[in-house]
């Protein structure tokens, strides 16, 4: 399945499995080798978060199936229509069509595609600070995360409502769409980049003190910043 959909399907199912097997040694590591009561509040969000993605991924696929990044003609979708989503009167008129029909399931899932990879992008956000607060050794660094949480809470809330619905046009983020969509989407965009960075470097000034030898702390370091890529 060569071209863009093919590289999209490749990449969504290579990430499945990797995420897939780190979440089940980080569960076995919880439950058999720490012991039941290991398993917390951020071991639950990170499956949550994996769920999501699983969900995601499910209904990308499904919409290529449909026709998303359809790079050939097939004859149960059609790209004229593939973007068409409401229930305008219009539209449930095109519906009669099987072609048609086809391509509003192409964007229903697309759609669903798009909204559960927002919502995702926060509950990963959430899932990281909550493994940091385990670590947090003062109550001014398990306050800066609580807040941080709060903000990540909101951010999630506001910008999915933006994305996936005040800026959404024919079932998906329209950020050409107006200026105020525009600026949403660049907010979106850099805001996301700083909160990934924040969480990627904040186990350094965690860390730096703490008594162990300099291949452990870089080791540690190394994993709880993987955010910064």
């Amino acid at each position: 399945m060569p071209g863009y959909r093919g590289r999209l399907i490749g990449a969504m199912s290579t990430f499945l499995v990797v995420d897939g097997a780190a979440l089940a040694a980080r569960i076995h590591v919880r439950t058999r080798m720490l012991g039941r009561n290991a398993f917390g509040m951020d071991d639950f969000v990170l499956c949550l978060t994996y769920t999501g993605f699983v969900i995601a991924c499910a209904m990308g696929f499904t919409s290529m199936a449909y026709g998303f990044a359809a790079e050939e003609k097939r004859p149960y979708y059609s790209k004229a229509k593939s973007t068409q989503v409401g229930c305008t009167r219009k539209l449930l008129v095109l519906l009669s069509n099987r072609s048609t029909k086809t391509s509003y399931k192409h964007a229903q899932f697309y759609y669903a595609n798009q909204l559960t990879v927002y919502i995702s992008s926060g509950l990963i956000k959430f899932a990281v600070a909550l493994v940091l607060l385990r670590i947090a050794r003062t109550k001014r660094m398990r306050w800066l995360l609580l807040g941080s949480m709060v903000v990540v809470a909101i951010w999630t809330i506001v910008m999915t409502l933006y994305s996936s619905w005040l800026c959404a046009t024919k079932g998906s983020s329209n950020y050409a769409g107006s200026t105020t969509c525009s600026n949403v989407g660049y907010f979106r965009t850099s805001t996301n980049i700083i909160i990934d960075y924040f969480y990627a470097f904040l186990p350094i000034y965690m860390l730096w003190d703490v008594q162990m030898s300099f291949k452990m702390k870089a080791s540690v370091l190394l994993l709880l910043g993987l955010g910064a890529l």
